[in-house]
């Protein structure tokens, strides 16, 4: 029987560049807290006025709920 022949070679100079190129993106906000002092997901406490930095979904509900307000966003890649 013969052995399978694999349809896509990882050690191909293809494969390379996308391992490179192709990475998940992440939207990350820095949101400055309204209220505090509140525990994050680490165990930290963060006050109100302390500026955090956390994934989109998360600062978008921060702020819905008036817990923080909008600083700024940023594009990170998995690389970071």
């Amino acid at each position: 029987m013969a052995a399978a022949t694999p349809s896509f070679d990882p050690r191909s100079p293809g494969a390379r560049h996308l391992a490179r190129t192709w990475v998940p993106r992440l939207e990350l906000w820095q949101v400055r807290m309204l209220r505090g002092p509140i525990i994050d997901t680490d165990g930290n406490v963060v006050r109100e006025g302390d500026v955090i930095e956390v994934p989109s979904d998360d600062g978008r509900q921060l702020v819905q709920r008036g817990s923080a307000e909008l600083v700024s966003r940023r594009i990170s890649s998995a690389h970071e």
